[in-house]
């Protein structure tokens, strides 16, 4: 009982879903890649409603992703991982995800500041 009181709390339902929005968010930024690069052609800017990121997120991975997970994982670009590449903004009750374009990081970038945010 002793050693057990010594041990860390487990961690809460949003560090487990925090923890697992980080090891897909390199999944998500290939998603997001090929959204914003196929239907923006000469636009520096390109923006699309949450819901609809959420359900190409979902449809587009061999292991579905979750609303929940997806949100999570697009809102962790935007706050901490790349947020000059991703922003959210709200729009009355309408939230929409802004990518620009000319700030998208490469792989590695990415991946390190995934590893910086776990």
């Amino acid at each position: 009982q002793l050693h057990e009181s010594t041990l860390p709390p487990p961690p809460s339902k949003a560090e487990i879903a925090r923890k697992a929005a980080l090891q897909r968010v390199e999944e998500v930024v290939g998603v997001l890649s090929i959204l914003s690069t196929s239907s923006s052609i000469g636009q520096q800017r390109i923006s699309f409603t949450l819901p609809t990121v959420l359900e190409k997120l979902r449809d587009s991975f061999k292991t579905p992703m979750s609303k929940e997970e997806g949100a999570t994982c697009v809102r962790l670009l935007a706050s901490e991982i790349a947020p000059d590449w991703v922003k959210i903004v709200k729009m009355g009750k309408v939230e929409a995800l802004v990518v620009n374009r000319d700030e998208k990081h490469g792989e590695e970038d990415i991946r390190e500041r995934v590893r910086r945010a776990a």
